[in-house]
């Protein structure tokens, strides 16, 4: 999942993917981490949403072929983008 992370986020101008969102902490994953700034860019960008009410992303897991769907849709398409409060 982290990987496929990096993949989205850079499919897109850095532009595209401007901050809606004030996500400063995850549960399972830092921004030093491999892949956590651009995890933490998809987050900002409400394109990452989480497994859960804490938003945990599971970086290490296998990334199913609906949520890849879904965060290649809210890629495309800002105005599907996710408002959160993460903290």
């Amino acid at each position: 999942r982290a990987e496929m992370a990096y993949v989205f986020a850079r499919t897109v101008d850095a532009e595209a993917l401007g901050a809606i969102n004030e996500v400063s902490a995850l549960p399972d994953v830092t921004e030093a981490d491999p892949y956590g700034a651009e995890i933490f860019t998809l987050y900002r960008a409400g394109v990452l949403t989480g497994n859960d009410a804490a938003g945990t992303f599971t970086p290490n897991e296998n990334i199913t072929r609906a949520q890849a769907a879904a965060i290649i849709s809210r890629v495309a398409d800002p105005a599907l983008r996710a408002s959160l409060n993460l903290g």
